[in-house]
């Protein structure tokens, strides 16, 4: 059986909060602001922001390899303190608790949705899920994340608001394409095209039961980057398609197809 498990992992979930503070309201921000003044060297480690700058300026300071290291590991073990003492700032548990109600409203959507969405996106690929267990750790929904990390970890984090109809349940497929196609050795921005024909526009449109590819009421919908590419590739889907009604076609043809006949791709 296919599962997707929801967590939250509350280092990630700071760090985040660190990284994407320009999508925070003013009262979230203060997390960043108070790290800064608490510590600058604390601040680039853990945010990850002028992070090359940070680790380069310290090796000028320490030029043999062990007072380098003896520099950066005492960093560390400051960070260390800090990043205790901020789990138990009033702003950070504040937001924590926000994510867990964000959890149990995700948890709710994909219970939902899963068995009609997954069955679609076997229709539409012919990719018989595996049995697999993703762990799929969540963030505050303020954030924009979505991400597979790989066949080593085979974990999503994701956190993103609910900007139209089953939102969520559109972009963990999109991740979970990703999952399924990890071993592709195609060209990768062509798969990363036809993975957002499959999930941000014809799984979306499935549904929700009505839209249109690459709007959904005010959003544009998918990479803008890439959909010049998908507008290039939309009739041969289109075709494919109508072909593969009931799934029996395979993706990984056509992905191969679309390799040869456009070449690969750099944006």
């Amino acid at each position: 059986m296919f599962k997707l498990k929801f967590e939250i992992n509350k280092i990630y979930l700071y760090l985040q909060l660190i990284k994407q503070a320009e999508f925070l309201d003013k009262n979230k921000k203060l997390l960043g602001s108070s790290l800064w003044k608490k510590s600058e060297s604390t601040y680039y480690i853990l945010s990850g922001i002028y992070y090359n700058w940070f680790i380069s300026s310290l090796s000028l300071e320490n030029r043999e390899i062990k007072t380098f290291i003896q520099a950066l590991s005492k960093k560390i073990k400051i960070a260390e303190k800090i990043l205790k003492k901020e789990f138990q700032s009033r702003e950070f548990k504040k937001i924590y608790q926000e994510t867990k109600n964000y959890k149990k409203e995700i948890e709710n959507q994909w219970s939902k949705n899963k068995e009609e969405a997954l069955k679609h996106l076997k229709n539409i690929t012919g990719i018989t899920l595996p049995d697999a267990t993703l762990t799929v750790y969540l963030v505050h929904p303020a954030l924009h994340n979505g991400r597979y990390w790989g066949k080593k970890l085979n974990i999503i984090t994701y956190g993103h608001s609910e900007d139209w109809q089953n939102y969520t349940t559109v972009y963990l497929c999109h991740e979970i394409m990703h999952f399924l196609t990890k071993n592709y050795s195609g060209d990768k921005t062509n798969l990363h095209a036809l993975i957002e024909l499959i999930c941000d526009n014809e799984l979306r449109i499935r549904l929700n039961k009505n839209g249109k590819y690459f709007q959904e009421r005010k959003f544009k919908i998918g990479h803008k980057s890439l959909r010049k590419l998908e507008k290039q590739i939309l009739p041969q889907w289109h075709k494919y398609l109508r072909e593969n009604k009931n799934g029996k076609n395979s993706f990984f043809t056509f992905s191969k197809n679309i390799d040869k006949k456009i070449g690969s791709t750099v944006l």
